[in-house]
């Protein structure tokens, strides 16, 4: 699995995910969230042996 973040102005990042298996992944992302600790606590999770993961993150403003 292949993750790009990518910052972006105003506070926004773009968040790929490029899994093995399956459809890329793409989620535009508000900073009013703590998207970064997001993403690395489920992927951790995947890592130990999670079988499936929710993430929530801001997608837009005013959200």
């Amino acid at each position: 699995m292949d993750i790009v973040m990518t910052l972006e102005p105003y506070g926004w990042m773009d968040i790929t995910i490029q899994p093995n298996q399956g459809e890329q992944i793409e989620i535009p992302v508000s900073f009013l969230s703590d998207a970064v600790d997001e993403v690395a606590r489920h992927i951790v999770a995947l890592h130990r042996g999670a079988a499936e993961v929710t993430m929530t993150m801001q997608t837009e403003p005013g959200e």
